[in-house]
């Protein structure tokens, strides 16, 4: 009987959805984007992951924001190999906007030891503004509404410091 109730219920979730898309002329994806604007304007709290298709069993990103004004961005190699990890702090500075400063750097070598990056080198002081904006990413796997850096007010293709954009993955637990 439960899993008829949950069937149920995700049906008629999905029509919703649908008969909200109609109303507001937006296909169901588009939906998800303006979704995602409402619901990360003041910070992007959760984890993400590179919106890149099947390219992320290559290369991928993820990112933590957490609620307390932390987190951490991952770089992955070749089939998941650690490539590196940035931890920074964040705050919300307004509507899609939010401020980063790096606190740690650390990379990964091919040799698997890891190396602490020169401070003075890599980490400021600074806080960098980032704007963002949520849009319809196409890859391989098709299209998928993900995070982006706004610059100049022209999203682009790619979000802070990755070379991807940002696909929510979930909440933080």
């Amino acid at each position: 009987m439960m899993d008829k109730e949950i069937f149920d219920y995700f049906r008629k979730r999905s029509a919703a959805r649908a008969q909200q898309a109609a109303e507001l002329q937006m296909t169901e994806d588009e939906m998800d984007v303006f979704h995602s604007r409402q619901r990360f304007h003041n910070g992007p709290i959760g984890h993400w992951s590179s919106a890149s298709g099947t390219f992320g069993i290559v290369m991928s990103d993820t990112w933590e924001f957490r609620p307390d004004g932390t987190g951490t961005y991952n770089e992955y190699g070749p089939f998941g190999g650690s490539r590196g990890e940035t931890q920074f702090d964040w705050k919300s500075t307004g509507d899609c906007q939010i401020a980063c400063k790096i606190t740690s750097i650390v990379w990964t070598e091919d040799d698997e030891t890891e190396k602490e990056a020169d401070e003075e080198e890599t980490i400021s002081d600074c806080w960098v503004t980032v704007d963002y904006d949520f849009q319809l990413v196409n890859t391989d796997g098709g299209a998928i509404g993900a995070m982006c850096s706004v610059h100049d007010g022209k999203i682009a293709d790619h979000f802070w410091i990755s070379f991807d954009p940002a696909s929510y993955s979930g909440p933080i637990s």
